[in-house]
């Protein structure tokens, strides 16, 4: 893992798919970036990508998110794509704490470190070329309503797209990997976490014990995903117990 392999006097570490194709600019704008800010605090900087085909023709951007990236949204969702992220050391070593066993992946791990215990940097501006290809597993979320000649054929695939998800999830969901991604970082981290964050992790694995009690927290929690449709599937995941 290049988390663990990466020199300790590393300033920065950057991630890297081998089949993407980073732009220009993309390692000397995040360095700037992540210069101007104090190297103690871990800082996560990620940035949007243009998503094409295997061919490099334009399919689409990534979604930038729309709400605050927090503890609250890091619990359920990682709507950052990793190959974009540059990290410090600070958040290395942090990282380095215990690597975990039941992470849904390295970039959801350091969005939720990033998130707990230090600063994201989030940049609009794309940073590398993203392939799509047909048998990706783990699709990038992105806006590619202007590759469609007309609205009628943009809507039934976003609806298509959101039936995949739906039943990803809900397969997903036997094995209840967000709550145990949410309970080993509890266990790793729960003595590091201010009171706030404690409260917050804590109501999220134990306020689901029982339907009712699972239907309060979907309809009063504080934890949210990016998108109003991925925030519908999130409050009928908790209901249902398949989180």
């Amino acid at each position: 893992m290049v988390i663990v392999q990466a020199s300790p006097t590393a300033a920065y570490i950057a991630f890297s798919d081998q089949d993407d194709l980073w732009l220009p600019n993309r390692i000397s704008r995040a360095v700037a970036t992540l210069n101007s800010h104090p190297q103690s605090i871990p800082t996560l900087y990620a940035t949007s990508a243009r998503v094409v085909d295997q061919n490099l023709a334009m399919l689409g951007s990534l979604i930038v998110p729309q709400h605050i990236l927090a503890f609250q949204n890091a619990l359920v969702e990682c709507p950052l794509l990793g190959c974009t992220f540059l990290i410090n050391q600070a958040l290395r070593q942090i990282f380095l704490k215990k690597i975990p066993q039941h992470s849904y992946g390295h970039d959801w791990w350091l969005y939720l470190l990033a998130s707990a215990f230090g600063e994201i940097i989030y940049d609009p501006e794309p940073g590398l070329l993203y392939r799509q290809h047909s048998n990706n597993l783990f699709g990038a979320a992105s806006n590619t309503s202007t590759t469609y000649k007309d609205q009628h054929q943009a809507f039934a695939a976003k609806l298509h797209q959101l039936q995949k998800r739906m039943h990803r999830y809900l397969n997903e969901g036997r094995q209840r990997r967000v709550t145990e991604q949410a309970r080993e970082f509890q266990h790793i981290y729960q003595s590091l976490l201010t009171p706030k964050y404690q409260q917050i992790l804590e109501n999220f694995l134990t306020c689901r014990e029982n339907m009712r009690n699972r239907l309060l927290y979907a309809l009063f929690s504080d934890v949210y995903r990016q998108s109003i449709s991925e925030n519908m599937i999130l409050k009928l995941l908790i209901a249902f117990d398949r989180l």
